[in-house]
């Protein structure tokens, strides 16, 4: 939210690190709902109910809650490079299998071509 918007829905002065507190409020509080108009809303009714001192008593479960965020956000990162990572891995692991395939095929039709040779060089 925009200070121009706080600003405009309480109609009453704010100083920007108070709003700074509001709006980090705002953003990160597990109890403000997921809707923005929502959680507008609910921003509005604390200021109008309780002023500047429920923001700063949310503050320390709003900063937990970023917190939180980033762990979720961060091990589904590394969860997304594990997958890509792992399948490159298998891609890697196929190509050098049907290559071994095609050396061990290559290799058997050369035995058997020798031994097909050494068949006919020693029939008669």
């Amino acid at each position: 939210m925009m200070m121009s918007e706080w600003l405009d829905m309480t109609k009453t002065p704010c100083d920007p690190d108070s709003f700074e507190l509001i709006n980090y409020i705002y953003m990160w509080h597990p109890s403000m709902p997921d809707s923005q108009p929502e959680a507008r809303k609910r921003t509005l009714m604390l200021w109008n109910t309780f002023g500047l001192g429920i923001f700063t008593d949310m503050h320390a479960q709003a900063l937990e809650a970023e917190g939180l965020y980033n762990i979720v956000r961060n091990a589904a990162s590394r969860k997304d490079n594990l997958t890509h990572d792992h399948a490159a891995a298998i891609a890697k692991l196929e190509s050098d299998f049907h290559e071994a395939l095609q050396q061990a095929d290559q290799i058997g039709r050369k035995a058997a071509s020798t031994l097909d040779a050494l068949k006919k060089r020693y029939k008669k």
